[in-house]
């Protein structure tokens, strides 16, 4: 299973540029907003699962990070950091899958 895990504060605030810069920018850019939503797009098409662990937890929404699940159907989590790795690493084992020899 292919899968991207997400780590944000809820908004993307950059992107790398064709010549290879990469610009930070807060608020984000909409050219932030459309690259990040493009490469969602991208990965939905090729199969990949995004997994969100968004840890503002001043935040009561997320509108872009709730976007992304709603675009590639990956799950989304609202956490501290002190949270973050037992929420990832329970995830990965809930759902992980065991591959068996073939024959």
């Amino acid at each position: 299973t292919k899968q991207i895990i997400v780590v944000t504060d809820g908004e993307p605030t950059a992107h790398i540029e064709p010549d290879g810069e990469v610009l930070f920018n807060y608020p984000p850019v909409p050219e932030t907003l459309r690259r990040t939503m493009a490469e969602v797009v991208r990965c939905t098409r090729a199969g990949i699962t995004i997994n969100v662990f968004a840890l503002d937890i001043e935040r009561t929404q997320f509108p872009f990070v709730e976007q992304i699940a709603r675009v590639n159907g990956g799950r989304t989590f609202s956490t501290t950091p002190d949270a973050l790795g037992g929420y990832v690493l329970v995830d990965f084992l809930r759902h992980r899958r065991v591959l068996r020899p073939a024959g």
